[in-house]
């Protein structure tokens, strides 16, 4: 049996459990706040789709699920925000290292290519081809976690006569291209409060004989591949090759409110050098357009969803504005610079800069040293006081083609509690801090900019696989 030792995108990973309220002052110690009893993210039944809000705009959805926050997990999570831009102000940095390396159930029904489903709990459709039988557009459900993860849930393995189908919440990761799945053989504690997979439930199942040892910058797991059929809604995917996870070390795989993670990176990002999920669906030709696009919004709006195929026009607003991928490894793109109020911060001195649209990633990250300088621009109180003052802040991206900007406003850069208090006379947030994160990625792969999921609630964002790019729209708000 070979063996590979990966030491795959660490930066994301990080940052997904950091805002998973275990703590942003530092990746490598992060303390867990809360163990989850199990796995439940979508456990909750959907109402009708004829209910749901987003049925006024488009027929194919699926309902979302959200999970609150108590009014501690908020403070704590707060406090360690506030800790990590307070040691950013002293002038610490945040160095950190990278290596170079349908099953669908019998309820379901046709009617004009419109395919209704329930998976697990979860209702949902899809509009298909009639005449090939190829999904042109599906929306997948994800779940807002306290605006710091979004799962969505999949299917593992054809189950056998007698048994159910095993699902997992997974984080759909644009940073990745791994897919990995807890496995039934894993004892640790991480493993054992998670849903886990039986291979002996599944009759298309197959393993691999190569092992698999992953380093990330919050712990580490180990495990090996196999192959095996993958559903996403009404999509099935053949022998799908993954990686079941039989130990995890790290306090971060306790805390974290997900099963899986199921990368949407390209290929040359792929450890050990497996097909990824998405380039299987393309090779499998399951989609008419080899895209898939997010549209995210905060709580307490739980409309959040993956839509694989074509862009959902009613989904977002204008035109998209498409801009070229500099690089197809990660989703990168071109970074000229960053304006405050118009002006100039003078982040991209080697311009351009390095970003990356990553949907595993919860904040807008950079280097130490510019993200000190933006916070010290903004002056947000934790208070909340003085929000009216903040000015939008501008991401000039570019290819090719010409440079293109993008506005974020306070409204979506500052992070504000559920929790209330009472000003003034008036109910506002008890707490707020900008939504900002540093991290000093070195070179090659570093420095960059991540552009998180605060900024993919402003913009309806879209990956093209067939043409390398992104495009990007102002999402529309539903009610």
């Amino acid at each position: 049996m070979s063996t590979i030792y990966a030491s795959v995108k660490m930066y994301s990973i990080c940052m997904l459990l950091v805002l998973a309220f275990m703590g942003v002052g530092n990746c490598l110690s992060l303390p867990s706040l809360q163990r989850a009893a199990s796995s439940s993210i979508l456990q909750h039944e959907s109402s009708s789709l004829s209910n749901h809000p987003m049925a006024q705009v488009t027929a194919h959805f699926i309902p979302l699920v959200q999970n609150e926050r108590s009014e501690n997990e908020e403070a704590e999570y707060f406090d360690r925000l506030e800790e990590h831009h307070d040691l950013l102000h002293e002038g610490m940095t945040m160095a950190i290292e990278t290596g170079e390396e349908v099953s669908v159930n019998s309820e379901q029904g046709t009617q004009n290519g419109l395919v209704s489903y329930k998976f697990g709990s979860v209702l949902g459709s899809a509009l298909v081809d009639t005449k090939t039988g190829r999904v042109k557009e599906y929306k997948l459900p994800l779940v807002d976690i306290n605006n710091s993860q979004y799962v969505g849930r999949i299917q593992v393995g054809d189950p056998k006569r007698g048994t159910k189908p095993q699902f997992f919440d997974v984080i759909f990761d644009t940073g990745s291209s791994n897919l990995w799945i807890n496995s039934d053989l894993c004892h640790s504690e991480a493993c054992v409060i998670h849903r886990r997979f039986h291979p002996r439930q599944s009759k298309t199942y197959k393993k691999l004989n190569i092992e698999m040892s992953v380093q990330f910058g919050t712990g580490n797991i180990d495990g090996f591949l196999a192959r095996d059929t993958f559903v996403l809604g009404p999509l099935k995917i053949q022998k799908q090759a993954f990686g079941q996870i039989t130990n995890e070390v790290g306090q971060v795989f306790v805390s974290g409110k997900f099963d899986g993670i199921l990368g949407l990176s390209f290929p040359s990002l792929s450890a050990a050098g497996y097909n990824p999920v998405f380039d299987s669906i393309i090779k499998q030709k399951l989609l008419s357009n080899n895209m898939f696009s997010f549209y995210y919004t905060a709580l307490p709006k739980q409309h959040s969803a993956i839509i694989l195929g074509a862009p959902a026009r009613d989904l977002y607003t204008g035109h998209l504005q498409w801009v070229d991928v500099s690089k197809p490894l990660y989703w990168e793109v071109n970074l000229v610079d960053i304006e405050y109020d118009g002006e100039s911060l003078g982040v991209c001195r080697d311009s351009p800069c390095k970003a990356v649209v990553d949907t595993g990633t919860s904040l807008l990250t950079g280097p130490s040293q510019d993200v000190t300088k933006i916070l010290r621009k903004m002056h947000i109180n934790r208070s909340c006081l003085g929000l009216q003052n903040l000015k939008p802040l501008t991401y000039v991206l570019s290819d090719k083609n010409g440079e293109y900007r993008f506005t974020v406003e306070p409204e979506f850069y500052v992070l504000k509690s559920q929790a209330k208090q009472s000003f003034a006379g008036a109910h506002t947030p008890k707490f707020c801090r900008a939504g900002f994160m540093a991290l000093d990625v070195p070179r090659p792969r570093g420095p960059l900019w991540i552009l998180g999921d605060i900024f993919m609630r402003k913009y309806y964002t879209v990956f093209d696989r067939d043409q390398h790019r992104i495009g990007f729209a102002p999402a529309k708000s539903l009610p």
